[in-house]
């Protein structure tokens, strides 16, 4: 699996410009957004805190979730063919492929929080640092895998209005954008649920010297679950139609 992994890692380092466009959005968002809020002292740095923490969330989750249309182009141009005739297991194939959906998140996290720390004024201890992002990296996970079961599942039209929805639609639901706290009742009990939520809130918790919350590790670990087992029966049934 190791040599799949490496030239998965080829093929998305030579795609400069995707890599590139994942780091404008959460960029921009967060510089607009940051300075729109008022402020000083203690409340603008918890402001920033917060706000580095979420768009560095959406612009990860973002690239986690695209990186999956690349798979869309191997079911066209045959390479999908290629890999069942291989040694390599579904299973293998579906975590190599999941790693470099994360990895392709990683380039956001590191823009948005260095951003944070050199303009917008956010100061952590070094273990917080990496805590933060070392936890925003281990938990695109489920992003990515669920990136690769829409690619191997949807048509290729449809792929990427399905992705584009899926983001901005748990990163609104999940408090990306805007704090689950000025949502409506019922609107913020669903979005405890969306793996947005969780996903983002316990680096917060961790940049806000607080442990993670146990409910939100125990949601974002059962979607984790659900797409991983979503990614395998994808890559099983398109592997079966593209033989």
């Amino acid at each position: 699996m190791t040599g799949y992994l490496k030239l998965e890692i080829r093929r998305l380092l030579r795609s400069p410009g995707y890599l590139m466009s994942s780091l404008a959005m959460p960029l921009v968002m967060y510089l607009v957004i940051s300075n729109l809020y008022g402020g000083s002292g203690a409340e603008r740095h918890q402001i920033a805190v917060y706000l580095m923490v979420s768009m560095a969330g959406f612009g990860a989750v973002g690239a986690a979730l695209t990186n999956g249309m690349s798979v869309v182009a191997d079911r066209a141009n045959g390479w999908l063919r290629q890999l069942r005739i291989t040694p390599l297991d579904a299973r293998r194939v579906v975590v190599a492929r999941g790693l470099t959906g994360m990895l392709a998140g990683l380039p956001g996290i590191l823009a948005v929080c260095v951003v944070g720390g050199a303009l917008n004024g956010v100061h952590l201890p070094m273990i917080q640092w990496v805590g933060v992002i070392a936890l925003l990296w281990l938990g695109l996970a489920p992003f990515a895998l669920l990136g690769l079961g829409v690619g191997y599942l949807v048509s290729v039209p449809a792929a990427g209005p399905v992705t584009m929805v899926l983001n901005f639609a748990m990163s609104i639901l999940g408090g990306l954008w805007m704090p689950a706290t000025l949502f409506p009742h019922t609107l913020r009990t669903i979005s405890r649920f969306v793996p947005t939520f969780g996903y983002a809130n316990i680096s917060r918790q961790i940049a806000f010297h607080s442990a993670p919350h146990l409910a939100d590790v125990a949601v974002l670990a059962g979607w984790l679950v659900a797409f991983a087992a979503l990614a395998m029966l994808a890559y099983r049934r398109a592997g079966r139609r593209a033989a």
